[in-house]
């Protein structure tokens, strides 16, 4: 499993990482979320593209750069708009999803539903799987996008895959945010733990990808911080509670 190094000064961060990484899908008890038909989508509406694909390839900075502007293209889904980004011959989204499914686990950070506007909803893996438009080839990345996007990032690959906005300041009162030269936006929503608690609101991000590591509660996720520009990839149980982007 690649594992990319981490530098996170807080042991608070560390712990609550290792739940999540070792906690099976029966602790935590507290889990406010609906666990019933984790299938089903979220609403009916299958998605619709509009916009041009950006560019032509001159290279991922040149590319891609637009999508902090709001250029590019949109993906519509369930009456909200998104921008999208094309990077190496996929549409990925440029903005966390926020849906709420008729079932299964999804929470805004803290109950706050202004969390959910400024940085999408958390999402457990089964209701991830599930809450992209279907029928129009949407769906959750799995780890060889993801490996795809990092290989186009290069080296740093966090500070070309973060928004420039949004992310606390480091200890040196620099930002914490990225470039976003890739147009990607990532933004840190935080993540909530199995047992019902969040963490990390403006300092760090974690996105479900489509892969399990094992038939044990266990899938694979990215993440990203604002203590440095690395992608972290982490096994975590599968009650956790993270971001989602969608690719097609």
């Amino acid at each position: 499993m690649r594992v990319i190094k981490q530098r996170w000064p807080a042991l608070l961060l560390a712990a609550v990482l290792a739940v999540l990484a070792v906690c099976l899908p029966g602790c935590g008890g507290g889990d406010s979320g609906t666990k019933s038909d984790q299938n089903n989508t979220a609403g009916t509406d299958p998605g619709t593209d509009s916009g041009t694909t950006p560019g032509t390839d001159a290279g991922p900075i040149a590319e891609h750069a637009m999508n902090p502007d709001g250029a590019g293209g949109t993906l519509t889904y369930d009456g909200k708009r998104y921008r999208t980004v094309v990077i190496n011959g996929k549409t990925w989204m440029a903005e966390n999803l926020n849906i709420a499914p008729s079932s299964g686990g999804s929470w805004c950070y803290g109950g706050n539903e202004a969390n959910c506007d400024r940085h999408g909803r958390l999402y457990d893996w089964e209701t991830a799987k599930a809450v992209c438009p279907s029928g129009s080839g949407w769906r959750l990345p799995d780890r060889a996008d993801w490996n795809g996007l990092l290989s186009t990032a290069g080296g740093a690959a966090g500070a070309k895959l973060k928004s420039a906005n949004g992310w606390n300041n480091r200890e040196d009162g620099s930002s914490g945010g990225g470039t976003d030269a890739l147009g990607f936006s990532a933004l840190p929503g935080g993540i909530r733990d199995p047992g019902g608690n969040f963490y990390f609101t403006g300092q760090f991000g974690r996105w479900w990808t489509a892969t399990a590591e094992n038939n044990l509660g266990f899938a694979y996720s990215q993440g990203m911080g604002y203590i440095d520009d690395e992608v972290e990839e982490r096994s975590s149980g599968d009650r956790s509670g993270f971001s989602v982007r969608c690719v097609k």
